[in-house]
């Protein structure tokens, strides 16, 4: 926290109950730190990760350690992930934070969750697995010299959900993915007049929309464009094009056909003119993707 306290820093606590329970007024006082009372963190390392946890009671949970479960998982999503783009990301170990109550946060070479997400059962319950393939989504777009290594806005969100997916799905099968795809309907209450529904969660359903007709491949072709052989991105932008209007043209770029009406429904200011003069800047396919047939 950058600041130094006191060995006999003190709390009171003061409240008023009223009938309940026939407590009535409640005070409670002693001490807040001392050598007892601060947590003590460790650092492990595994192959991909550096882990900061805490120890003692705050880790443990009715005697059994989830250190092993948690490391074990995050270093199985993270290498599937690798094997689906087929790419190798331990380039360089990253930072993995559990504290105490911050919700979950990722940025360059670090992923953040708090206690309670590191400590769930997720070597039962796959649902679970949800909130570390976000992560390690993010982890995955932001983190150079990784592929993706660019802050996409609105975008970018959306498309490490969706790469961690494809992580899990890689792991347990199909029907997981469709598990997880089945758990955003706001594009379909977006289109049914709820203006409310986040960008985010439309932006969701059109990566698993473009999956669904184009495969996975689209998906591959388009992180290496953005974030490795970068020329077709770099040319878009150099002409004027934003951040938007440069993925909307990749993608239908990799699509073979213009895709702004698309993007449009779910709530994109895009034409199908400035797509086209997008493509027409790029040179012609060499390539095929199949399209989906189930």
């Amino acid at each position: 926290m950058g600041r130094t306290f006191s060995d006999s820093a003190k709390f009171e606590l003061y409240a008023d109950l009223g009938p309940l329970g026939g407590l009535g007024r409640v005070f409670i006082n002693g001490s807040l730190y001392d050598e007892k009372r601060l947590v003590k963190f460790k650092e492990l390392q595994s192959k991909n990760f550096i882990f900061h946890i805490p120890v003692e009671y705050f880790w443990n949970v009715s005697g059994q350690a989830r250190e092993q479960v948690f490391i074990n998982t995050l270093e199985t999503l993270y290498e599937a992930m690798g094997s689906y783009l087929g790419e190798e990301l331990w380039n360089k170990p990253h930072k993995v934070d559990v504290q105490l109550a911050r919700g979950e946060v990722a940025g360059p070479s670090f992923v953040g969750f708090d206690l309670g997400v590191a400590r769930w059962p997720v070597d039962v319950d796959r649902g679970l697995l949800g909130v570390f393939i976000w992560g390690l989504g993010m982890l995955y777009a932001l983190t150079p010299p990784l592929v993706y290594s660019v802050e996409c806005r609105a975008f970018c969100g959306p498309l490490a959900i969706y790469l961690g997916i494809e992580a899990v799905a890689s792991l347990y099968g199909p029907n997981v993915r469709l598990w997880y795809w089945g758990r955003f309907p706001g594009f379909f209450d977006y289109l049914a007049g709820n203006k409310e529904v986040p960008e985010w969660e439309r932006m969701q359903f059109i990566f698993f929309y473009l999956h669904k007709v184009y495969g996975p491949e689209i998906h591959r072709r388009f992180v290496q464009l953005w974030g490795n052989n970068t020329s077709l991105k770099d040319k878009l932008m150099r002409e004027g094009f934003n951040v938007n209007e440069t993925m909307i043209t990749l993608y239908s770029y990799l699509a073979g056909k213009n895709l702004a009406g698309l993007f449009k429904i779910a709530g994109y200011r895009v034409s199908e003119e400035r797509i086209n003069e997008g493509l027409r800047l790029l040179p012609a396919r060499n390539f095929t993707i199949v399209t989906e047939r189930n």
